[in-house]
């Protein structure tokens, strides 16, 4: 019933890295984009994003939320955002429509909207700074989504336990916690690496055959 909302700006392939002039330029497209995302707390899911060529307003924020609760078929209860200019009035004014008590992270204050961050860094690391930043608006939404649904449906989460955030979103139980068939016969199943330990399905060191189409 919490969703964390923030921003973020990535340079493209055309952006500027450093702060100063004549290096620096003005946050948007060509150069940069601006990618919003929403993450439900407990899950760690992420329920809605989007990609803008400049910095949005807050009625595209409203717009973007409004997408995401369509989806997900309720509004939350409260919502954790920093104090940017897209949280302003309208963006209130949309929050007691909805019935959503929104709170702000301070300003400066590191870890205030700490689940966002770090999944912005996560999204940076594993894709953005791994591929060369598309130019194109539809190209790099695909590119976002499709990590987006291998983020919530198949990466494992630390906090979660090893659950991906689809599966504890779900309540279902997670994959690591099913039984496995185990090729490995001296696997060390005591050990801290094999953790959570979870019933083996038949009998260690069984063989198996991978069988591949086309």
């Amino acid at each position: 019933h919490v969703w964390n909302i923030d921003l973020t700006v990535v340079p493209t392939a055309e952006g500027s890295w450093a702060p100063w002039w004549p290096l620096s330029l003005l946050p948007s497209h060509p150069h940069h984009w601006w990618v919003m995302a929403i993450l439900d707390h407990f899950s760690r899911r992420v329920v809605g994003f989007a990609v803008f060529g400049k910095q949005p307003s807050a009625v595209e924020v409203c717009d973007v939320l409004d997408r995401a609760v369509e989806r997900a078929g309720a509004s939350p209860k409260h919502t954790v955002t920093d104090q940017g200019s897209q949280f302003g009035a309208d963006y209130k004014e949309w929050c007691v429509s909805h019935g959503v008590k929104p709170r702000s992270g301070a300003i400066g204050r590191h870890g205030s909207i700490a689940v966002t961050e770090r999944f912005f860094l996560t999204l940076k690391e594993e894709l953005l700074r791994r591929i060369l930043v598309p130019l194109r608006l539809e190209t790099m939404c695909f590119e976002i989504a499709r990590y987006l649904r291998w983020y919530n449906e198949v990466r494992p989460h630390r906090s979660l336990g090893g659950a991906t955030p689809c599966e504890a979103y779900d309540g279902a139980k997670p994959a690591n916690r099913l039984a496995r068939v185990e090729p490995r016969a001296r696997y060390p199943v005591e050990s801290r690496c094999a953790a959570p330990a979870t019933r083996i399905r038949g009998r260690r060191g069984v063989k198996l055959e991978l069988v591949t189409a086309g």
